[in-house]
């Protein structure tokens, strides 16, 4: 089980898939003016996934969650490492 296995992925990336968003955090800064002005200054930025990310999900068929078993649908608690949880999808 464990030697077929090519790469981690987050849980964050995994459910960004299937929502079929991209953006993880967003943040606009935008200070109101003290003097009222026609134009006005912003920062914006943010955390998304790379957008030449080739992961295929779908085939995702283990996860490894920390302190708690994972809590994602379609999958089911198989083994207990200390503080690891292994789940596997059904």
């Amino acid at each position: 089980m464990g030697k077929d296995i090519k790469e981690f992925v987050s849980i964050q990336d995994y459910e960004l898939y299937f929502k079929n968003e991209t953006s993880l955090f967003k943040k606009r800064f935008e200070p109101k003016p003290i003097i009222p002005d026609r134009r006005i200054i912003w920062i914006e930025g943010g955390i998304s996934k790379n957008p030449n990310d080739n992961t295929n999900y779908g085939n995702i068929t283990l996860a490894i969650s920390i302190n708690e078993p994972l809590n994602e649908p379609g999958f089911r608690l198989i083994k207990k490492y200390n503080i690891l949880y292994l789940s596997e999808k059904v």
